[in-house]
């Protein structure tokens, strides 16, 4: 079987200047060699957020007394998590995560910095959305509002990190939902939130949910008024779907109605698909919202498509963030929200994804985007999508996942066999029974990237059939290639001027890489690279990490 996508061809920006090799990429397959303004006025608002650690960090720390109580995702107590000691004490979140590239993320502050101890939701909705850093858990931070959070800002910068980021509830403090404020009051306690957060420094806010969280109206109002009070700061708006699955909705016993699928569900058709839009049109970033492993990547992967092409047919700005799916983020431009940790202690119930296992992939794709930054529909680059459509399928055990619903029950999500972003789709030709998901972008500044994404499935669990991809576009020596995932080979076109030695890095490690022109063949104008050519050692004693692999001619 062989599946080709048809498309026109995008004209390629070649880079200015070149990668002569990778001794010079201190900065982790960054932008060494090339031109500083084809990278540095790019960064993408990549993030990692405290929320599952502070959800997973439960019962060593409890036990020692760093943390407040347990907890699980939604519970007061994970809010009750996040405290000054988790962040800046030994062994702190800001101190361990991710050191080698947390320079380009920014550390957001989840759920909980704002609030007293003990708030839920249900019973406290008012006490959300004040935007003052909570005395009792930031006990060293004083002075006022935006003195507090420059204060955090100055810290959380002095660790490594590019910024901070804040959880922003979509409400004005005390309101609920019988109480709810005229529209000056809200602007006028908007535009204090905004100065103080312009006052501290404060880079990024993740605006979920709240009193006001379906108000489109209201988060349009935050957008506007950020551009006058707070320039420097991005917004991260969202829409999200009624469950963190795509079109289903369950039947009695086991069983599972529904689509599976985003397009086709009617309450997305009908509700949110319109609301998306706009949304869409005024957002610095958009993110997916919520999804649950091991079965996220078809949910994550069709609403990237899905709402990269609302996005496109909209004009609009935003960045599509795909929340902890590194390797999505990397594959198709668009920007990351990570959430794992290796520092998670073992469940009391595994899924076969071992997030906490797989720490390299977000050095990988967060390194290989300061080559190849993520970039938005006002690009001008499309994203297509195959007519072959792949379904995944699990059965959740109890305990497995933070969405009890699907408890006992077997789900199907199903998503695009290829998604390619700025070039036509590539021809996929399995090796077995079965495929990948494949995708493939263009950058706009010319950079190629490829990924296969594993499937999941009753039988065989987390696994990544093998297949041989063929990218409709050229490489050259000042176009660089970042190939992630596992492969049965992986070709593209090449110029007949082109060297012939083919050289590839780990892009966890930067370094010179090592010759891989063995593994390689040159037929019909193309360069094949064999994909065993392409996997590489575990970085220690139980990594899982995905392959990332930076490649170049010389």
């Amino acid at each position: 079987m062989m599946m080709q996508g048809q498309a026109g061809r995008t004209t390629r920006r070649a880079f200015l200047g070149g990668c002569a090799g990778f001794g010079g990429l201190a900065a982790l397959g960054g932008c060494a060699g090339l031109r500083a303004d084809r990278c540095a006025p790019s960064a993408p608002p990549n993030y990692w957020c405290t929320w599952a650690t502070q959800a997973r960090l439960v019962d060593a720390n409890v036990k020692s007394g760093v943390l407040a109580v347990p907890g699980d995702q939604g519970l007061p107590g994970v809010r009750d998590n996040l405290t000054e000691a988790v962040l800046f004490g030994k062994d702190g979140w800001a101190h361990t995560q991710y050191p080698s590239v947390r320079g380009n993320l920014y550390l957001v502050l989840d759920d909980g910095w704002d609030v007293p101890f003990g708030c839920a939701p249900g019973k406290d909705i008012g006490a959300f959305a004040s935007c003052v850093l909570d005395a009792r858990r930031f006990p060293s931070f004083t002075g006022t509002p935006a003195a507090r959070l420059r204060a955090l800002d100055a810290r959380i910068r002095a660790c490594g990190w590019r910024g901070t980021g804040l959880w922003i509830a979509c409400q004005a403090f005390g309101e609920n939902g019988r109480n709810k404020f005229p529209e000056e009051r809200l602007r006028e306690e908007l535009k204090r939130k905004l100065a103080a957060s312009a006052e501290a420094g404060v880079a990024y806010w993740k605006v979920d949910w709240g009193v006001r969280g379906g108000e489109i109206a209201y988060r349009r109002m935050m957008s506007e008024l950020r551009a006058a009070y707070a320039p420097g700061l991005q917004i991260e708006h969202c829409c999200p779907p009624d469950v963190p699955l795509n079109g289903v909705s369950f039947g009695k016993g086991t069983s599972v109605s529904g689509t599976g699928r985003l397009l086709g569900d009617p309450a997305f058709e009908t509700r949110l698909r319109a609301r998306t839009e706009d949304v869409l049109a005024f957002s610095d970033v958009f993110r997916i919202y919520d999804t649950i492993t091991p079965i996220n990547n078809a949910t994550d992967l069709e609403r990237a498509a899905v709402y990269g092409q609302m996005a496109e047919r909209v004009g609009s700005r935003a960045f599509i963030n795909v929340e902890d799916n590194v390797y999505i983020a990397a594959c198709l431009g668009h920007t990351a929200g990570v959430m794992r940790s290796p520092s998670w202690p073992k469940p009391d119930v595994e899924d076969p994804v071992y997030r906490r296992d797989r720490a390299a992939e977000v050095t990988r794709a967060v390194a290989w985007q300061r080559t190849a930054p993520a970039f938005t529909a006002q690009s001008g680059l499309r994203t297509l999508t195959s007519e072959a459509v792949l379904t995944d399928r699990w059965l959740f055990a109890p305990g497995c996942t933070w969405w009890t619903p699907v408890f006992g029950r077997t789900i199907e999500q199903r998503a695009p066999a290829v998604v390619a972003r700025g070039l036509p789709l590539p021809a996929v030709a399995p090796q077995g029974g079965d495929v990948p998901f494949v995708l493939a972008s263009r950058n706009p500044n010319g950079a190629l990237t490829v990924g296969a994404l594993p499937r999941l499935s009753v039988e065989k669990g987390f696994h990544t059939p093998l297949a041989s991809v063929a990218l409709d576009a050229d490489l050259a020596p000042d176009v660089p290639l970042a190939v992630f995932g596992t492969f049965a080979s992986v070709s593209v076109r090449i110029p007949p001027s082109c060297p012939r030695r083919v050289y590839a890095c780990d892009l966890a490690d930067g370094g010179t890489g090592r010759e891989i022109t063995h593994a390689c063949r040159f037929d019909g104008g193309r360069l094949v690279i064999d994909g065993e050519a392409l996997r590489l050692p575990p970085r220690g004693a139980g990594d899982r990490s995905l392959p990332g692999v930076r490649l170049r001619l010389g």
